[in-house]
């Protein structure tokens, strides 16, 4: 297909024979900026001379400089109508909204308003409350019985029997509607002030014309039009009558003449009901049934995957210019971005996503921040946002600074900072964590922040552009804001709260245009963008159902039955616009590959487009190749990471030996036996390589800090009877010494000697934890006792100087426990171990305790009976009762087999599994210290899963 073919070239063609060297006094109308260039660049070619060019516009601005009326910014929008809902409310007896509360509800009430703009609707009739079908046909009488139909069946269920408490606040808020429209639009015009919708009635209706405007062209012309609103229908009619304009429809035969084809079906009203006429032919059927057309379809496995397979389409050495990449899903373009080959010269017309930015992050991060301190009022920050700001890329805050903050928040537990110990930082720091006052314009404010990090942008060249256009195009943004607020002389009405909700609003809709050869290369654009424009070859990524056409709605209070009735846009036209945009898009093109999301996710179903399978249908004679692309990302085997024990990894093994009998460090404790037997490499990471895990931050109430407080807490409580026989009523004293001893307990533990911290919630709420857990074992040992405690938490004694195998020869490494209770019943000594999981206390196989690959094995009964192990050496006993005391499902605390009727261990079956336990505790440790057994990742993932090395071994 050649270039002469192509729509704009068609429509420029036609233009130079109608105008000649009129055509600077023509307008030219599209939707949106995109086709000007392409059709500049065709004039220019036809003309083969230079020319004056004609004036072009989209649509809004040139609808806006057609009326004398001046569109009111949203903030002022909001404001009037914020006054007089709430004079509404009081007119009714009813209590006021503050303007937090009434935001939300006046972005649906505005979307109605401009929607019944749009479309010329009678704001009276809609909102009529009809009790039944005799007063609705009475009431609209011109309407048709389809109509009738639609309202009969809403309003049926707001019968008086029916109405309930919400139907009757719906009701309510109903009846409200016309005169909140009507007071809404006589303010806005007594200012000389109109919403753009209301710019577009007042238009159709003859009001407010500037006539120095539409009429200083000699002619307008409207090109690549497809859905037009009430008012577009009736204003451009009565200026094709009075000969001022034209049109020119971008559309072809395929589905424009079949009237049951949806792509068709907006076209077709513009001429045959409207009565609007088409400048050019139709373009041919046969476009869209060219034997030579090759359409693609291409599953991906994942949403992100439909980006990372351009990789395999686009290549830099092949010609990529009149080619394009289309996103029905725009949230692919970074990804797409991201994936797209070096060397490849592109032009992205759809914009870089602003909410996507670094300096978007800041910009929320610093409003988040001012929420924060008008909330609480008061001088302090909760910690993570003051991480978040000291690692921001664009703050640029000193490492050692980072570094000391960061080490005080850890080490002192600081839950909140207070703001003055961080204005050293700088400029910035002071201007983020300064409150801003509630009269004060959070816009203006804002700009000054960024102003400042715009004076201080260092680092790549390519990224501070990056950044410079990004801040360039926020800080215009604001201003207008800014300006916007005080245009109005009503800041007070504007809560710190709200002026943040309207400028992340604001923040979060910009694009930012990038810079590029819009007439070479590779597009890269939206689905809107790519009106009037053609290209050979076309990848469409996103042609899922759902997206493609789009299944969902903007919110809105008129019902949808309703909105039939008045026909205003609902889900069909919705599907019929996506319908032309897809069909229009494809029907010039030789090449196109359609890519689409195969998995089911919350966000897509995993369908294909029903578009695909229409086309399918619809164009026998073009051959669809339909393909299945499984880009799985590439991971390493199960046990892919291996380390071997030679070098300084040995030598740091070497450590451990000990032949003179002094107590070297390190030393072996149960948790690096059981961290082997779970993982090798997770001990060599520990113990070896000495990977510190991450510290601890104030809010962070992992399940291992639970039970350091309960082990500290038991230790308290049990301290006073070491040595002594303790009876059943002395540990049911022990329960009214809880709460003191509990909060005494998390404090050493969680604060250290920084006792005079005030607790958060989450303190009190670990405090009843732990007190209920404390409560189950002082009943348990209330219901076994008397019992004497021989000891808790020993710390010094129990050091076991044991032999080990390495080589052909031996070598002597300490065995090192902290036994939290040894305690004597009944003659018998038991080893005594809290546990605060979801452990157990049944076991299948001795084998299985130590299979590195069993799901079933168990780390708490391991290391109990390594403690049993260490104390019967060291105490030279035997005999000894492992329990554990596992308090989330207390029962039974000695060791029994699996099963719903597992059997409680005899002390001879017992000393059997100890004997066995102590030949496999041999063979580990053996392998530990085994230089020719590498350290090796897991085949168990269930032992990643809260494991702190996990992101090192990418599990």
């Amino acid at each position: 297909m050649s270039v002469e073919d192509k729509f704009l070239q068609k429509v420029s063609r036609s233009l130079l024979q109608r105008f000649g060297n009129d055509l600077k006094n023509v307008a030219v109308v599209f939707n949106n900026k995109r086709p000007q260039l392409f059709m500049r660049k065709y004039l220019a070619e036809i003309a083969g001379k230079a020319i004056w060019s004609p004036a072009f516009f989209t649509i809004q601005p040139f609808i806006a400089q057609s009326s004398t009326k001046i569109s009111a910014s949203p903030a002022k929008q909001f404001v009037i109508l914020f006054g007089i809902y709430n004079q509404l409310l009081r007119s009714e007896g009813r209590e006021t909204l503050s303007a937090d509360a009434f935001y939300s509800l006046s972005e649906i009430i505005l979307a109605d308003f401009s929607q019944i703009d749009y479309y010329l609707v009678d704001a009276d009739k809609i909102f009529s409350i009809m009790g039944n079908v005799t007063e609705l046909l009475q009431q609209f009488q011109g309407f048709e019985e389809e109509q009738i139909q639609f309202l009969s069946s809403f309003w049926s269920s707001f019968s008086a029997e029916k109405q309930n408490q919400l139907q009757q606040r719906f009701v309510d808020l109903w009846q409200r509607m016309p005169r909140l429209y009507k007071q809404f639009h006589e303010k806005l015009n007594l200012q000389n002030f109109d919403t753009i919708a209301g710019t577009y009635r007042s238009l159709a209706e003859g009001k407010a014309e500037n006539p120095d405007f539409i009429r200083k062209f000699k002619h307008t012309v409207f090109i690549g039009f497809n859905a037009l609103s009430g008012s577009e229908e009736r204003l451009f009619k009565k200026w094709q009558d009075e000969g001022l304009c034209s049109f020119y429809f971008d559309a072809n035969e395929h589905y424009v003449t079949d009237p049951l084809h949806e792509a068709g079906f907006f076209i077709r009203r513009n001429i045959e009901i409207i009565g609007l006429k088409n400048a050019l032919p139709f373009g041919k059927s046969g476009e869209l049934n060219d034997p030579e057309k090759e359409i693609k379809v291409l599953e991906t496995v994942g949403n992100v995957a439909q980006a990372k397979i351009l990789a395999n389409i686009i290549h830099p050495d092949n010609d990529n210019l009149n080619k394009a990449i289309v996103l029905a899903n725009e949230s692919l373009l970074v990804p797409v971005l991201q994936t797209l080959p070096l060397g490849i010269k592109t032009n992205v017309t759809m914009g870089y996503p602003f909410v996507q930015s670094s300096v978007f992050g800041f910009a929320d991060l610093w409003l988040s921040i001012q929420e924060e301190l008008e909330l609480t009022k008061k001088s302090t920050v909760s910690y993570p946002k003051v991480i978040s700001f000291l690692y921001h890329p664009l703050v640029g805050v000193d490492e050692k600074d980072i570094q000391i903050i960061h080490s005080s928040i850890i080490k002192e537990q600081l839950n909140e900072v207070e703001c003055t110990s961080l204005w050293t930082l700088g400029t910035l720091a002071a201007q983020t964590f300064t409150a801003v006052s509630s009269d004060e314009n959070l816009p203006e404010k804002l700009v000054l922040v960024l102003e400042n990090i715009l004076s201080g942008l260092r680092g790549d060249q390519a990224l501070r552009d990056m950044d410079l256009k990004l801040i360039s195009e926020a800080l215009k943004n604001l201003r207008q804001l800014a300006d916007s607020f005080l245009e109005i002389d009503q800041l007070k009405t504007f809560s710190l709260s709200l002026q943040s909700k309207l400028v992340r609003k604001g923040l979060q809709s910009l694009r930012i245009t990038f810079e590029g050869e819009p007439l070479e290369g590779l597009q890269v654009m939206g689905l809107l963008e790519s009106r009037c424009l053609d290209f050979d070859e076309l990848i469409i990524l996103g042609m899922n159902e759902g997206v493609l056409p789009r299944v969902s709605m903007s919110p809105t209070f008129i019902p949808d039955s309703i909105r039939k009735a008045f026909r205003l846009p609902v889900l069909e036209n919705q599907n019929a616009i996506s319908a032309y945009l897809f069909y229009r898009l494809i029907q010039s093109a030789k090449k196109i590959t359609l890519i689409y999301n195969g998995v089911t996710d919350e966000n897509s179903k995993g369908e294909p487009s029903r578009f695909i399978r229409q086309i399918e249908f619809e164009t026998k004679c073009i051959f669809i190749n339909q393909l299945q692309v499984n880009e799985t990302p590439k991971i390493e085997s199960e046990c892919g990471i291996t380390v071997e024990k030679d070098g300084p990894v040995w030598n740091k093994l070497q450590l451990y030996f000990s032949s003179n009998g002094q107590y070297p460090n390190p030393r072996l404790s149960a948790t690096d036996f059981t961290d082997y037997i779970a993982c090798p490499l997770r001990f060599f990471y520990k113990r070896i390589a000495g990977l510190k895990e991450p510290e601890r931050l104030p809010d962070e109430i992992e399940a291992g800090l639970i039970g350091s407080i309960l082990h500290q807490l038991m230790e308290g409580l049990y301290s006073e009877y070491i040595g002594k026989s303790v009876s059943s009523k002395q540990l049911e004293a022990l329960k009214y010494n809880l709460p003191t001893k509990a909060v005494e307990a998390l404090k050493a533990v969680m604060f250290g000697k920084n006792q005079n911290v005030k607790l958060k919630a989450v303190h009190k709420i670990v405090l009843k934890v732990v007190e209920q857990y404390a409560r189950i074992i002082l009943n348990h040992d209330s219901g076994i006792a008397p019992f004497t405690i021989l000891e808790l938490e020993n710390k010094k004694d129990y050091l076991l100087h044991y032999q080990v195998k390495v080589g052909s020869g031996n070598q002597k490494i300490w065995l090192y426990g902290i036994i939290d209770r040894v305690d004597n019943r009944d003659g018998k000594t038991r080893i005594v171990d809290y546990k605060t999981g979801g452990d157990k206390i049944e076991y299948r196989s001795l084998e299985g305790l130590f299979d590195v690959a069993n799901k079933h094995q168990n780390r708490a009964m391991l290391q109990t009976l390594y403690y049993t192990y260490v104390y019967e050496k060291v105490r030279n006993m035997s005999r000894v009762e492992p329990n554990l005391y596992i308090v989330k499902k207390f029962g039974h605390t000695q060791f029994k087999t699996d099963g719903a009727k597992g059997i409680i261990l005899e002390q001879d079956e017992l000393e059997n599994m100890k004997g066995g336990f102590a030949k496999k505790l041999q063979g580990v440790i053996n392998d530990i210290f085994d230089p020719e057994k590498d350290f090796y990742q897991t085949s168990n993932l269930k032992h990643c899963q809260y494991c702190a090395y996990k992101e090192v071994c990418r599990r």
